[in-house]
């Protein structure tokens, strides 16, 4: 903490510092340390894509962090308006993970089983899009149901064996 007031706001040293006091924050196990962390993640990832300060793995691990966590955050929100903004972040940014695994062989992260693979991206799409579409009972939104239903059926094609979860979550 101390070190990250004296970097400069746009500098490598904050970028690596946000980074390392983000591992700080998941060895918590309250879940509000670990949502400290997504901003913390924003800058280390903001900074990256402006002055390419990491490796494209490494930017994309921390998309996949910062997806998560802000649908995490999202399910466990009581406020419509905070858990809507988190979804759409969690959207925004795995949507882009996505978009650069498929064209970026280098960013490209190790087949499955690792958590940040491409099979497991996907499927956390799906269901993001369906927890979307049914955040509001009242109002559930059947295009995203239709986007997630055709995100699952491209899961349950892309791979011999696909994930369990997508044949519940369809």
């Amino acid at each position: 903490d101390s070190l990250l007031t004296t970097v400069g706001p746009n500098s490598y040293d904050r970028a690596v510092l946000s980074r390392i006091k983000v591992s700080y924050l998941f060895r918590e196990t309250d879940p509000n340390a670990r949502f400290e962390a997504i901003e913390l993640l924003q800058t280390a990832l903001n900074l990256s894509d402006t002055y390419h300060f990491f490796e494209a793995k490494d930017a994309q691990q921390l998309r996949f962090y910062i997806a998560n966590l802000c649908f995490e955050r999202g399910g466990s929100s009581k406020n419509p308006a905070a858990q809507r903004a988190d979804y759409d972040t969690a959207r925004a940014v795995i949507e882009r993970w996505i978009e650069i695994a498929k064209t970026d062989p280098a960013a490209l992260p190790p087949p499955s089983p690792a958590a940040d693979s491409l099979e497991n991206a996907e499927m956390f799409y799906a269901q993001l899009l369906y927890t979307m579409a049914e955040s509001d009972p009242k109002h559930v939104d059947l295009e995203l149901v239709k986007l997630a239903l055709a995100e699952t059926e491209k899961g349950l094609r892309s791979a011999p064996s696909p994930n369990e979860n997508l044949y519940v979550l369809k």
